[in-house]
């Protein structure tokens, strides 16, 4: 099937497979949709091909939780493979094979960056799940970011013996090299805005158990240490002014001063809510000269944690600085990571 073929294939069955992504099966296709293979018949019904459903996902930007980001280590392993075939042979077919694998490299940086930013967007506007589930979906992406930090230092490394080894490459990688560091500053910035995400819904959930807590208390009419609070600090809740009108759940009118006062208090205010179409992550500031002689001469008697220490001589520029130093011989990778979620690397004299 040509492609032309495909495209008329599918704009003539559009409504059967609108049906099918929407609704994630139907009862039965036609022979020449299910031969196209972009069916597959399985114990509910008939379910879209993953890889077509995975393709309209990127391109309309939604991303669903159970998302597993790229696995590079294929991608990488083979691309070292024609590296050195192309060391030994300069025949132009591996020539050929790492600049293909360069832009695969690439698109899936740039597919990796629109779903993290999709998948940060759902999770600050999830309105449909528990609490609980989105701060377990948080830890979850959290944790994929983060493994993505060896694939990143892996394949920065490699790009960068490259461009030494033929004009042609340095060449193409150096065209691609701003979006790659984007990708990867990006990466740091979703890691703290996933941290702060998840810190802030923690205390939101804490605060929603305490409200629940001081209702149902008002309803059951256990509500004497709050008549005691208002009692004793009934000067200040007279000067609070009332922000947040809707009552929680049922109460009594005898009640319902005593749960508006309860309302006004700090500790239970409502969380700010999100702009639409938004995420929380910060402007990209300019960067400024680092003098990277002078950081290695500061070296000179190693570290146990080189972006820590990166930290506090070049403060924001640490984890660009501390990108550049991956690719030298000093360096050591240890188990485990700072508490910036960073690879911790020692720097050996």
């Amino acid at each position: 099937m040509t492609h032309i073929e495909l495209l008329t294939l599918l704009n003539k069955n559009k409504n059967t497979i609108d049906q099918a992504y929407r609704d994630g099966y139907i009862d039965s296709v036609s022979d020449e949709l299910f031969n196209s293979t972009l069916f597959t018949k399985t114990s509910k019904g008939y379910e879209l091909n993953r890889s077509y459903i995975n393709f309209v996902n990127t391109i309309l930007d939604r991303v669903d939780y159970s998302i597993v980001f790229g696995d590079y280590e294929k991608e990488h392993s083979l691309l070292i493979k024609s590296k050195i075939k192309y060391q030994e042979t300069k025949k132009d077919y591996y020539k050929n094979d790492i600049l293909n694998r360069i832009d695969e490299i690439f698109f899936k940086f740039l597919n990796r960056d629109r779903e993290i930013k999709a998948l940060l967007y759902k999770l600050e506007n999830e309105v449909s799940l528990d609490i609980d589930i989105i701060i377990e979906n948080a830890h979850s992406i959290l944790d994929q970011i983060i493994e993505l930090i060896d694939a990143n230092e892996k394949i920065s490394k490699t790009f960068r013996e490259l461009k030494t080894i033929d004009k042609i490459f340095k060449e193409v990688i150096s065209n691609l090299d701003e979006d790659f560091y984007r990708f990867i500053k990006n990466i740091n910035i979703y890691i703290d805005t996933l941290n702060k995400f998840i810190v802030q819904t923690k205390q939101k959930r804490k605060q929603n158990r305490l409200f629940l807590k001081l209702s149902n208390d008002i309803l059951d009419e256990k509500d004497e240490y709050l008549n005691e609070y208002l009692k004793i600090n009934s000067p200040t809740l007279h000067t609070l002014k009332y922000k947040y009108k809707k009552d929680v759940l049922f109460v009594s009118d005898d009640n319902k001063k005593l749960l508006k006062a309860i309302k006004n208090l700090e500790l239970l205010k409502p969380p700010k809510k999100l702009a639409p179409n938004k995420i929380n992550i910060p402007k990209p500031e300019k960067l400024e000269i680092i003098e990277l002689e002078e950081i290695l001469d500061s070296l000179k008697d190693g570290c146990d944690d080189l972006y820590m220490f990166l930290i506090d001589k070049v403060g924001k520029e640490a984890f660009r600085v501390y990108l550049s130093l991956l690719e030298y011989e000093n360096i050591e990778f240890c188990e485990g990571f700072n508490q910036h979620n960073i690879r911790i690397v020692k720097w050996l004299v």
